[in-house]
């Protein structure tokens, strides 16, 4: 352990107690790493109490070694030996909770206390000497190979529930505490499903790029194929344009309606001007909305424009003659420092 002030180290604790010195190895605990990754080789409080809290938590911590329990108060440094007969194959912590105000109140955690698996029983050790623990539970023989998720329920029922490896679903059993089972199900649990896309997301995306590529890509491309992968059930594209549509519909005509205005603004300023290429730049405009926009004002330095004396169009005045009607443009008048060869 360590100082929580200076961080420095105080001792050790192994089997036989609290030592200044690092134990033996005869004396030091033995875990299995699968028991810890998993959490079934400790339980009680003190094992998440934070070394940096104002009040910390000083309930007793058990520990799984060599199929032995351990009792370890950190508070006092004590290690103490539970006497139970069977090997234990794991720890785990019983939960006990209670409704508070009234039938519609909220659930709280009241109480927990350890138990202990063994080969064939769940044992519920008592928080305190005075207290009397609950009888054993006899584990049903169909799953004593597995891990278990076990529901006390009224009239001495409980509701065991295990995955079982190498079989799809939950397996579900009901049982007595003698471990005999009345009832005894598999279900097909549904998994995570993502949340379904709301017209705010639609928003959101059409506002951090407004492009209709952009908006179809993000749901076509990104958002459906990660949830089709969560949920495992792909939907057809007929039925998922349909489900865009139904939600995101706004978005997507305010999208389109942008994408069409700029697009026509870009057609007619490329006809005004004589320059090529307006249906190429009107379509990218279009597919890529304000960014294709971006792209088409900027890929250029634009010419200076001014209107024709003859057609009084505003055309520009890089070519020596109006782009509209052909007339020639006045020379330039002479500023005296003209040089001629």
């Amino acid at each position: 352990g360590y100082d929580r002030t200076t961080k420095s180290c105080i001792g050790y604790l192994g089997r036989q107690g609290y030592s200044a010195t690092l134990p033996d190895e005869g004396a030091r605990f033995v875990v299995a790493a699968d028991l810890l990754s998993q959490g079934w080789a400790m339980a009680g409080k003190s094992s998440t109490s934070g070394s940096g809290s104002d009040h910390p938590d000083h309930s007793p911590l058990y520990l799984l070694s060599a199929g032995k329990v351990f009792r370890i108060q950190l508070e006092d440094r004590t290690v103490h030996p539970l006497d139970i007969s069977a090997k234990v194959a794991s720890i785990g912590i019983q939960t006990e909770y209670e409704t508070r105000g009234g039938e519609n109140g909220s659930v709280a955690a009241v109480a927990a206390r350890p138990v202990f698996r063994t080969a064939d029983e769940i044992l519920f050790w008592q928080r305190s000497d005075a207290e009397q623990p609950p009888p054993p539970l006899v584990i049903p023989a169909s799953l004593r190979e597995h891990g278990l998720t076990i529901y006390r329920v009224r009239d001495g029922q409980q509701v065991l529930t295990s995955g079982i490896p190498g079989k799809p679903g939950v397996l579900v059993a009901w049982a007595d505490t003698a471990g005999t089972v009345t009832r005894e199900e598999t279900i097909q649990l549904g998994g995570h499903r993502p949340a379904a896309t709301s017209a705010s997301d639609y928003w959101m995306t059409a506002v951090m790029g407004p492009s209709t590529l952009w908006v179809a890509l993000a749901e076509f491309v990104f958002t459906a194929p990660a949830n089709d992968a969560i949920t495992g059930k792909p939907l057809d594209r007929s039925e998922r344009i349909r489900q865009t549509l139904a939600v995101g519909w706004a978005p997507l005509v305010a999208v389109t309606l942008l994408s069409t205005a700029l697009a026509l603004w870009v057609y007619r300023r490329q006809r005004r001007l004589r320059e090529p290429g307006a249906a190429a730049w009107s379509g990218l405009v279009f597919v890529f909305g304000i960014f294709g926009w971006a792209a088409y004002l900027l890929h250029r330095n634009w010419p200076a424009r001014e209107r024709c004396p003859q057609c009084g169009q505003e055309v520009p005045r890089n070519h020596t003659a109006c782009v509209a009607c052909r007339a020639p443009f006045a020379p330039p008048s002479p500023l005296g420092i003209e040089l001629y060869a």
